[in-house]
């Protein structure tokens, strides 16, 4: 959901925003200098005060896990925007400027890994190691 689809929502936005942000199983954030700047709090008085709002809700349900994020998908368009990402956030993102970024983006959201990770195989039984006949008290075995 973005929130061009939704011009006049029937609750007041924060509660809207908080209601998509809850309901969704990810939230691709799409990184500028801009939104980098209110999702900080850095911005003007009451100037990007939506942005702003994210920012705090996100900041805080990643403080509440421990930074273990597994919502919030940094989107930026060139690498120069790196930067623009919050460092927080800033160790799983999609440049959706490079070839297969898209497709690596949806793999991600849609759960469907390009590799799968195999099940682990039956364990081998291995003997026990014996001791040489020379080997005495406090000599390792095997030497």
């Amino acid at each position: 959901m973005i929130d061009q689809y939704e011009p006049a929502p029937t609750i007041p936005w924060p509660q809207w925003m908080f209601q998509q942000l809850a309901l969704a199983d990810f939230v691709l954030m799409v990184f500028t200098r801009t939104y980098k700047q209110r999702f900080l709090g850095l911005e003007k008085p009451g100037v990007g005060l939506g942005g702003t709002w994210e920012g705090a809700y996100i900041s805080s349900e990643l403080y509440r896990d421990s930074l273990r994020n597994k919502r919030f998908i940094p989107v930026i368009f060139g690498a120069a925007d790196k930067a623009q990402i919050p460092s927080p956030l800033d160790y799983t993102y999609y440049d959706l400027g490079a070839d297969s970024a898209y497709t690596s983006l949806l793999r991600h959201v849609t759960r469907q890994p390009e590799i799968v990770k195999p099940e682990l195989g039956v364990r081998p039984s291995l003997p026990p190691l014996t001791p040489r006949p020379d080997s005495g008290p406090g000599t390792p075995l095997n030497q």
